[in-house]
């Protein structure tokens, strides 16, 4: 029952706690760091518009959403 679920959250976390649980990773200490250095690649690229700067805005950025969804830190499995 959402009811129940709704009650069960800290104050003004989303029912799903999966979605919770996102939302914690991508503002926690981790999070942050991956999202800049994503958003530095995002911007490079974004300029700049080179082989390379295109393969790192894909892996950082990869690197941040893995986080965010999985938990899992670079260089961890």
């Amino acid at each position: 029952d959402a009811a129940v679920a709704q009650a069960q959250s800290p104050a003004g976390a989303p029912a799903d706690p999966l979605e919770y649980a996102r939302e914690q990773r991508g503002r926690d200490r981790q999070g942050v760091r991956l999202f800049q250095t994503c958003d530095v690649w995002r911007k490079a690229h974004a300029q700049l518009q080179t082989e390379t700067t295109s393969a790192e805005m894909k892996r950082h950025c990869g690197l941040y959403q893995r986080y965010v969804e999985q938990g899992v830190l670079p260089g961890k499995k």
